[in-house]
């Protein structure tokens, strides 16, 4: 039994409050500390752009209104989609698995097809071009970011494809499903197809010999996703459930726990770090394999560094205070059961039926003395 209460609330205090410090911090100190000749067309200006519309990210509807290109912290705008869907779906969903398991189950894989035949739809009607293919205009980046890409539907997919995995590894624990070795073989077969195509389903797309065919940008946008999200959900129920081998010894090694920790704080932080570093540029780059290598390498462990002290200083605080509040809700829940039943004991006064019958022998013995030897006789025989 989940209280949607103390579910709701772990959600906002692990993700607003650092999202919230990552907003002021972009308001405000990088401003102060870039230093370069760039700093007027990469900071200042975004800084601007936020000084408008810094409201739509307090909300978390940048998503939406005014959009990816126009919105500030424009990396962001994911966290406003998962709120959106966490705060206004997950309690239907949890509520809907109480009642009617089987009825909740059809209903999330309806939402998941829905929003693969609406993302088709769109890009056939619309002429939309998918994502990684180089924009001929800047009018096809909005359209596409603004009609695809940011959405919440757009991503009801990959999020119906994970809820419906979370249900199967529910039951898997609950009822230890197992399966047979070939089936395994497959499904991890599968898994490593889909991870592998969906990165390279693309390629075509990118030559510039390439002629447009919406239908086969739709195909791409709508199946793109939620392929790839049924690789990554087969390989964390198969760690889970003791399928995955040497692949689980690996993603479970301690070098990855840090990491893991720092990657929210990294995904919030990263984008003024690159910002920084762009704008502060006195010279031109001249691009090269090894150049970029060094540099995406140095901005990665740059990112992580600062997001270290991000770590400590916005989101650890946060972390706590929620454990805090949720372990004293819990602690006050379990009490009132106790507490009712003590104050219960302490006002009721009436006898109980074992005090009424010790009562009532006393007050026989004492009008029928020698029916009460003769108890104490069969009480002495026995």
């Amino acid at each position: 039994k989940i209280d949607m209460t103390q579910h709701l609330l772990n959600r906002f205090m692990r993700i607003y409050p650092p999202y919230a410090v990552g907003l002021i911090l972009m308001l405000t100190l990088a401003g102060m500390i870039c230093d370069g000749p760039l700093c007027e067309s990469i900071i200042y200006k975004r800084q601007s752009t936020c000084r408008d519309v810094w409201w739509t990210n307090a909300l978390c509807v940048h998503n939406i209104y005014p959009g990816l290109l126009k919105s500030c912290m424009s990396h962001t705008w994911y966290v406003a989609t998962d709120l959106q869907l966490f705060v206004f779906l997950s309690p239907l969903i949890i509520i809907g698995l109480r009642e009617s398991k089987r009825a909740t189950i059809w209903t999330i894989v309806g939402i998941t097809c829905s929003s693969v035949i609406l993302i088709f739809t769109l890009t056939v009607a619309k002429e939309l071009k998918t994502e990684n293919l180089l924009f001929d205009r800047a009018s096809d980046a909005q359209d596409y970011y603004d009609s695809l890409y940011t959405e919440p539907y757009s991503r009801l997919g990959p999020w119906g494809i994970g809820l419906l995995f979370g249900v199967l590894m529910d039951n898997q624990k609950k009822n230890k499903l197992t399966l047979k070795k070939e089936h395994i073989i497959i499904m991890w077969v599968l898994c490593g197809t889909a991870l592998v195509s969906m990165p390279l389903a693309d390629t075509p797309f990118q030559q510039d010999d390439y002629e447009y065919s919406s239908i086969e940008a739709g195909l791409y946008n709508s199946l793109s996703r939620p392929i790839w999200s049924l690789g990554i959900c087969w390989i964390i129920f198969a760690c889970s459930a003791g399928y995955a081998g040497p692949v689980n010894d690996f993603l479970s090694s301690q070098m990855f726990q840090l990491m893991g920790k720092l990657s929210y704080s990294a995904y919030l932080i990263h984008k003024i770090v690159v910002n920084l570093y762009f704008a502060g540029l006195r010279s031109p780059i001249y691009i090269s394999p090894s150049q970029q290598v060094t540099l995406i390498l140095g901005l990665i462990v740059q990112s992580f560094l600062v997001s270290f002290i991000f770590y400590l200083i916005a989101e650890i605080p946060f972390v706590h205070i929620a454990k805090f509040i949720l372990q004293r809700e819990r602690h006050r829940t379990r009490s009132e059961p106790t507490a009712n039943a003590n104050k219960q004991e302490s006002t009721d006064c009436r006898p109980s039926a074992f005090d009424a019958l010790e009562l009532g022998s006393a007050r026989l013995s004492q009008f029928y003395p020698e029916q009460n030897q003769n108890l104490n006789l069969n009480d002495s025989l026995k």
